[in-house]
């Protein structure tokens, strides 16, 4: 794994300090007719994050190539919990600011080798994802994925309106951070669900095979 991601690695895992307490728990959705998911290729991780041609006017860096998650690198997502992030396998980025730049956002997907492990992750990763924010509190965001959780709070260098949401669907964990650039901005939580809500859409093409379509707007 290149040194540069196990930056965006370390950044990931801060980010994920915000949801447990404060996020409306996701409830759970088991697969059709008990059916596990089946775990997403590297190549197919890749193909989930929307690019710039799916987030019209918007600008940034698209998502590379999936990588393999470092074993040395799955505790620290974790919490320091030294089992609970070890079926994490591939992860992948991506930074876009809004137009107009009104706010900036990181979108992250977490792959796991199988659903138990990734609901094994995803719960140690939604209670870090309480603690990030200022003055956090819930939001809703209707029913995304298998589980979902989200707050709202103060965030950033700006220290400025921010969300965070957590979709699970599959063998995957999406997450969904924005931020105002500037203390004095208000941030768009409509736009930010619309990201989560594109996002989770692409995830759940992808795992059944389709090239991903969803485009935001649409």
């Amino acid at each position: 794994m290149r040194s540069e991601w196990y930056g965006r690695i370390a950044l990931a895992a801060a980010a994920v300090v915000l949801l447990g307490a404060c996020g409306d728990g996701g409830g759970q959705a088991e697969s059709p007719a008990g059916k596990q998911a089946a775990p997403l290729t590297a190549k197919q991780v890749g193909a989930v994050l929307p690019d710039a041609a799916a987030l019209p006017g918007w600008k940034g860096t698209e998502p590379r190539a999936a990588e393999s998650i470092d074993k040395h690198s799955r505790p620290s997502l974790c919490g320091g919990h030294k089992t609970d992030c070890a079926g994490l396998r591939y992860f992948d980025q991506a930074h876009f600011t809004a137009p107009e730049q009104a706010f900036s956002a990181n979108l992250t997907i977490f792959a796991a080798q199988d659903e138990a492990s990734a609901k094994t992750a995803y719960d140690q990763l939604v209670k870090r994802l309480s603690r990030a924010l200022g003055e956090p509190s819930k939001i809703e965001v209707g029913e995304l994925g298998d589980e979902r959780g989200a707050v709202r709070g103060l965030s950033g260098q700006a220290f400025g309106p921010a969300a965070h949401i957590q979709v699970r669907t599959g063998t995957s964990i999406l997450q969904i951070s924005a931020e105002t650039l500037s203390p004095d901005a208000k941030l768009d939580l409509a736009t930010v669900k619309d990201l989560a809500a594109l996002v989770t859409k692409r995830s759940e093409q992808v795992a059944r095979g389709d090239t991903p379509s969803a485009v935001l707007g649409n």
